[in-house]
Parts: structure tokens; sequence; C-alpha cells
């Protein structure tokens, strides 16, 4: 009935840079992520090491707004090694999160390699009531509350040590370095 012989697989890679993190769930987030053979090897050749011998880290930040200016309240490491998905479960409802996709280095630094859009989990639970105290809210309708200790997210991407790696690229050392 069907001509199984023109069916092709699907790759297992798209030899590209993406990363997206998803709802399945107010408590569950999932998440997928690739780095392309390209970039894989120029990573490898700045550390000295191969590929599979760096430490991959998916670093999941919770914060209070979907600004790219709010302040992270915390973030959970999870040692990813090979992996290039996960499921994040046991998460608050109605809670702002971020991944990043990364390496830990050496001396224990985290540097950044892939960043999601900041996403927020839906209420676990329907609102009976709303606030007559509209000065409590912030312009999404969600209580503010000041993050007992953060680092903002703009001072947060310029925290590498490494002035040849930037976020989102490897340079070498001539280019994108502020001598």
């Amino acid at each position: 009935m069907f001509n199984t012989t023109s069916i092709t697989a699907w790759p297992p890679r798209y030899d590209t840079q993406i990363i997206h993190l998803m709802i399945q769930s107010p408590t569950v987030l999932y998440a997928y992520w690739e780095i392309s053979e390209r970039r894989r090897r120029m990573i490898a050749a700045h550390y000295g090491k191969h590929w599979d011998g760096l430490c991959k880290v998916a670093r999941l930040l919770r914060s209070f707004t979907t600004s790219q200016t709010g302040a992270v309240e915390s973030y959970t490491d999870v040692y990813v090694h090979d992996a290039d998905r996960w499921y994040f479960r046991h998460l608050e409802p109605n809670v702002v999160y971020q991944l990043e996709y990364g390496l830990l280095t050496e001396d224990h630094l985290f540097v950044s390699l892939l960043r999601s859009p900041a996403i927020r989990t839906p209420r676990s639970e329907p609102v009976l009531y709303e606030s007559s105290n509209a000065a409590d809210k912030n312009d999404e309708g969600h209580q503010h509350k000041s993050p007992a200790h953060g680092t903002s997210l703009s001072s947060y991407d310029h925290a590498s040590p490494f002035k040849q790696f930037s976020t989102y690229s490897l340079y070498p050392i001539e280019e994108g370095v502020q001598k």
C-alpha cells in the first residue's frame, strides 16, 4: 500500500546553533539544543580538548520577569554530558525560566554557548480574584518582588573571563578583542 523505499530518515542533526525551551505542563519544561560541527571544532580547539572531553551544562535560570534586564533570582546547573535534550521537572508554576547551554571550565566558570528566550510556566490553578492594589503589580499583572541576590541578565552576558569568547561566537584572538 505504501512505498517505504522512498521514505528517508530524519537527520541526526541539522548542523546549526539552536536552543528551544518549551512548556509541557506548569511544572515541567522540555528543552533541546544543537551546536554545529564547525562550532564544536572551534570550541574544542579553543580549549585544547576534544568536544567529548568538555563538561557540558544546561543552566536553567529562574527570574521574576521576562524582560532581558530582569534580575536572575537563581539558577540550577544540570550536567548533560552529550545529551541534546532534557526534561526539567518539579518546577514552580507561574515563574519565568530561561535556559543556557554551555561549558563548565576547569576553573568551574560557566561559559554560555546558547541562550533560549525567557518563558513563563502557566499557573497551575485558575485565578479566583484580582487584587485591588494595582501598585503592587508590574506591567504583566504579576506581583513584583526584588530578588534577594541576583545578577542582571545584561551583566551576566559579559561575565566571561575569556576576551575572545563571546556568548554566541568564538573569535580568533585578532578579531573581537578590545585592547
